[in-house]
């Protein structure tokens, strides 16, 4: 078995993060009160705020620059690259909040960094806040195929319908733009912070 043309997901974590978090949390509260209606996107319940968080200086922008930035310059991208923001926004759900499946269209690639996130699990292995579900963009051209795989060959290739993760404080995933992702629902007490953006190659 070899495997070919694989989708790529980054996982980056955010250096010195418990130093910084409650500044996070604080911006993300004090957005909300200044614009309490947010938008309505892929959001069910929760708020979103607007998308204009990379057009000036702000924790969001820097914490995601100086992540971001040195790990695509460390022998990921070449170094004629250059990847720019179109778009940071913040996401709070709390519970009984979700995100509907979407993908981000006119753009590269897609992040999220979580902020805030429960660490509790249910009784299947899930955050309790709600895991990021990521959809085989095969799922419609290999449907009979993926579902005809044993579980264990599953796991050895990483060729599922769908796979989620759980949120991570301090952790960032970037992935293509158009692959097909949702949020499930918050079920804990505590709010899910989140922060999402658009990437452009250049």
């Amino acid at each position: 078995m070899r495997l070919l043309f694989p989708t790529i997901i980054h996982q980056v974590k955010v250096n010195n993060f418990k130093f910084i978090q409650d500044d996070l949390i604080n911006f993300a509260y004090q957005e909300r009160e200044k614009d309490p209606i947010g938008v309505e996107k892929s959001n069910r319940g929760g708020w979103q705020s607007q998308s204009n968080y990379n057009n000036h200086h702000n924790i969001l922008l820097s914490t995601l620059q100086q992540t971001i930035g040195p790990y695509f310059r460390n022998g990921v991208f070449n170094n004629t690259t250059q990847l720019v923001f179109d778009g940071i926004w913040i996401n709070i759900n709390g519970k009984g909040d979700h995100n509907s499946s979407h993908n981000h269209p006119n753009c590269n690639l897609a992040g999220v960094m979580w902020i805030k996130a429960s660490k509790e699990l249910n009784d299947t292995g899930k955050a309790l806040s709600g895991d990021i579900e990521f959809l085989s963009p095969h799922n419609f051209t290999l449907a009979a195929e993926l579902m005809a795989y044993d579980d264990e060959f599953c796991k050895k290739c990483a060729s599922w319908p769908a796979y989620w993760m759980c949120p991570e404080e301090g952790m960032i995933l970037i992935f293509p733009a158009s692959v097909m992702h949702k949020v499930h629902t918050n079920e804990s007490n505590q709010d899910r912070i989140s922060v999402s953006f658009n990437l452009h190659i250049r």
